[in-house]
């Protein structure tokens, strides 16, 4: 109430704000957020950063752009010999668009001001940071200061410019130096590669390909399915029928585990906020299609289990694991991808660098549960059989015992050593192919094998992601949802349940599509109708 309240009289005052512009709490105060149907971290970089760009050029101030070493930010450098007029020219336009001023030191914007004192106060500084605040259309998603565009005056000293801060590439340059105009490729890794047009100024100095960079292409994968489909639900009954009798946890073939509460639309959603850097999207379907998903966009491929089993395992399949097993055999995939469930989401703007070193050594994120040391038994999960099949091998092959568990993220994958694992482990790898449902001897290989086998043979290292699994059959699920919500501390979240409970299965789709609609408020451009 005492935010509508604020907006009613701020708008009364500022009629003009009614149309494109929004008062919205940031951090803790009230602050006007520009809103956009295309609104995202990339978007926000952009315009914060063009807009310091217009105005140091209208004002006829020389100015370079940087690659700061927070990704998610832009960086502008200046002779300090232009300071003032620099700070005026900024000072002046800021008004027009609610541009913020604040310390560097204040990726949340909780010091940013705006008014002539605060311009005063910052622009005597070697540095701060100019911010906007961005809003999808009704709303939510607020995006701000962790976008801004920090401004810095380098010094002339000995012939040379030197910085007031570090930043990722040098600190001294020549005063002189030859200006080149580059696409947001090369200042952030925020954006793709295909983002190839070049409208930001830079030295060249600043175009060197740095040694901690990935340069490789990144596929993404995802699994999907239509729980819901009536042909698709009559193969997995006809199916069931002709294993009957065999020893399958209850939990192989349960209605959780293909249920859909239309997640893939918004992990997707989540992707093209979040890594629009990555290069390729395939969706691993059996017969299936979602209806709201643009098949035309250049950028997303639909893949039918029939053109990745070939003539192994037997379809139709309705094993998870099986369909994982093939997923190297994909058509056109580049060598390092991410495998996606598609109730795995990410949540805030990550580098390819989460996921893989620069040198192609990939990441994985050990969780601190860990398998049980009994022997595999009927009465194991599939999920827990699997993860003692993966010790059992590891052990046989290397020696060492894996413990953890793998977490619910998303999975950073070679090709090449899919190949690998799949000749190494043929029997393992087509008797688990051959299952059509998910059974006691499955062996779950790009979630569990493939991380330890990689590391095993140097081509993956442990690491660390801010990751959050909630699980909807939880007491605590709705808490959980809000906290991730409200707070955005996860990189990586993964929202699923495991055992079908028809009694709360409307409450949980209910409390999941809230949550989704408001984490991820604007759609894609795999969505039909976006227009992008």
């Amino acid at each position: 109430m005492r935010l509508r309240l604020s907006n009613s009289l701020f708008q009364r005052r500022h009629r003009h704000l009614r149309d494109g512009y929004l008062m919205l709490p940031v951090n803790g105060r009230l602050r006007v957020a520009g809103m956009r149907a295309d609104a995202s971290p990339l978007q926000a970089w952009r315009e914060t950063l063009e807009f310091v760009c217009s105005v140091l050029s209208a004002a006829s101030v020389p100015f370079f752009c940087l690659r700061p070493t927070d990704f998610r930010a832009s960086g502008v450098a200046v002779p300090s010999t232009y300071q003032k007029r620099a700070v005026e020219a900024l000072a002046s336009a800021a008004a027009q668009v609610y541009a913020q001023v604040g310390p560097v030191n204040d990726p949340d914007g909780s010091r940013a001001s705006s008014g002539p004192e605060a311009w005063v106060r910052m622009g005597a500084r070697k540095a701060f940071r100019v911010s906007r605040n961005f809003c999808a259309p009704g709303g939510e998603m607020i995006l701000g200061p962790e976008h801004g565009c920090v401004v810095e005056f380098w010094e002339a000293r000995d012939g040379e410019l030197v910085a007031p801060r570090n930043n990722r590439i040098t600190d001294v340059l020549s005063p002189d130096g030859e200006i080149t105009y580059v696409p947001a490729s090369v200042l952030t890794p925020m954006a793709g590669r295909d983002d190839a047009e070049a409208r930001y100024p830079t030295r060249t100095d600043f175009l060197l390909p740095v040694a901690d960079e990935v340069t490789f292409p990144i596929d993404v994968v995802y699994t999907w399915v239509d729980g819901g489909d009536p042909a698709w639900r009559a193969r997995r009954d006809a199916a069931h029928e002709r294993v009957t009798g065999q020893a399958l946890h209850e939990q192989a073939a349960n209605e959780s585990r293909y249920i859909s509460r239309d997640e893939l639309r918004y992990s997707l959603r989540s992707l093209a906020l979040f890594a629009p850097w990555v290069r390729h999207i395939y969706l691993v379907t059996d017969a299936q299609v979602p209806s709201w998903l643009n098949t035309a966009h250049p950028k997303i491929t639909v893949v039918d289990h029939k053109e990745i089993f070939g003539d192994r395992g037997v379809l139709p399949t309705f094993n998870s694991h099986a369909i994982e097993s093939q997923l190297h055999h994909i058509e056109g995939l580049s060598e390092h991808f991410l495998y996606f469930n598609d109730d795995v989401f990410l949540g805030r703007p990550l580098a390819p660098t989460s996921f893989f070193h620069p040198n192609g050594t990939g990441k994985f994120f050990p969780s601190s549960k860990r398998v049980d040391l009994r022997d595999r038994s009927a009465a194991d999960q599939p999920a827990t059989a699997a993860g003692k099949n993966t010790r059992r091998l590891i052990e046989r092959t290397f020696g060492g015992v894996p413990l953890a568990r793998i977490k619910h993220t998303p999975h950073a994958l070679r090709r090449s050593v899919l190949t690998e694992i799949e000749h190494q482990f043929a029997e393992e790898s087509a008797e688990t192919a051959a299952h059509q449902f998910r059974h006691p001897d499955d062996v779950a290989i790009p979630s569990s094998l493939y991380h330890y086998y990689s590391f095993f043979t140097g081509r993956a290292v442990e690491a660390d992601m801010a990751y959050r699994y909630i699980n909807l059959a939880a007491p605590d699920a709705a808490e959980r949802l809000a906290t991730a919500l409200d707070q955005r501390p996860y990189d990586c979240f993964c929202i699923n349940d495991t055992e079908f409970d028809a009694g709360a299965a409307v409450q949980q789709h209910q409390l999941v599509e809230r949550f989704l609609r408001s984490y991820f408020p604007v759609p894609s451009p795999f969505e039909i109708g976006t227009g992008q």
